[in-house]
């Protein structure tokens, strides 16, 4: 289902992350090449999996700013930065990751 875009978390093997989707897929789902919040994109062949589209997530990582977490995966040839909370255990707790 397309919509508009909005601020959501992901999860993969390199942990929790805000992504802007511009797709409102149910939790759980696995989505392919997504714009990250810097702009920079997934390889087509890499997934992750929506954990949460609803306004608390969203309210809670547009109030977190200024802790940047950088995922350097310049070896699959992309780089892009994700605001996180400094606790993120807590956030992981919230999740029910």
């Amino acid at each position: 289902m397309q919509g508009e875009e909005r601020l959501c978390l992901v999860r993969n093997e390199f942990g929790i992350f805000p992504m802007l989707l511009s797709s409102l897929s149910p939790a759980g789902a696995t989505l392919e090449f997504k714009r990250t919040v810097d702009g920079n994109h997934f390889q087509p062949e890499q997934q992750v999996t929506l954990v949460g589209v609803d306004n608390r997530f969203e309210h809670l990582l547009r109030e977190i700013v200024g802790r940047v977490v950088w995922f350097d995966m310049s070896y699959m040839g992309v780089t892009f930065d994700a605001t996180l909370p400094a606790d993120l255990d807590e956030l992981r707790q919230d999740l029910g990751a």
